[in-house]
């Protein structure tokens, strides 16, 4: 009977935790973060709707740590080129959720429409001497972990 108490135990308790995480909500980017934030994600999707995705990533990354690191910036666009051509060119794109840590470091998610399908970017980004600078970005075609964020 031990032996069956511990793994539902182990269960209960990441259920548990992971229930108190979603209560846990941060809240969103404010209009004036937005607003400002915009213009880097309306520059990284154009340059990828017009088929450069070498130019995205690095303008996405200009200023940046990641700037300087040309493997990990090839092995993006190489994984990114990929996605566009199975599900071909954007068609269009919108931030469809977004929260912050602090009021500098904050995740933005947007749904991009494409030729073939949706595809979900989302884009960390921190603000440092009044820019903001992406930090990370995760790129997906599964749209289904997106609902089980907290609002």
């Amino acid at each position: 009977m031990k032996t069956f108490l511990a793994p539902l135990a182990l269960c209960m308790a990441l259920h548990a935790g992971s229930a108190a995480a979603q209560q846990d909500s941060t809240p969103p980017m404010s209009p004036q973060a937005v607003a400002e934030m915009t213009p880097l994600a309306d520059a990284f999707f154009r340059s990828l709707q017009s088929g450069d995705s070498s130019k995205a990533f690095r303008e996405l990354f200009a200023g940046t740590l990641m700037e300087g690191k040309q493997d990990e910036l090839q092995t993006l666009i190489t994984q990114t080129n990929v996605y566009l051509d199975a599900y071909g060119t954007l068609t269009s794109w919108s931030m469809i959720r977004s929260d912050c840590l602090s009021p500098t470091y904050c995740r933005a998610i947007f749904q991009v429409e494409n030729k073939n399908g949706p595809m979900f970017y989302t884009l960390t980004v921190h603000r440092r001497a009044g820019v903001w600078m992406t930090s990370s970005i995760f790129l997906t075609d599964r749209g289904q972990a997106f609902f089980d964020l907290p609002n």
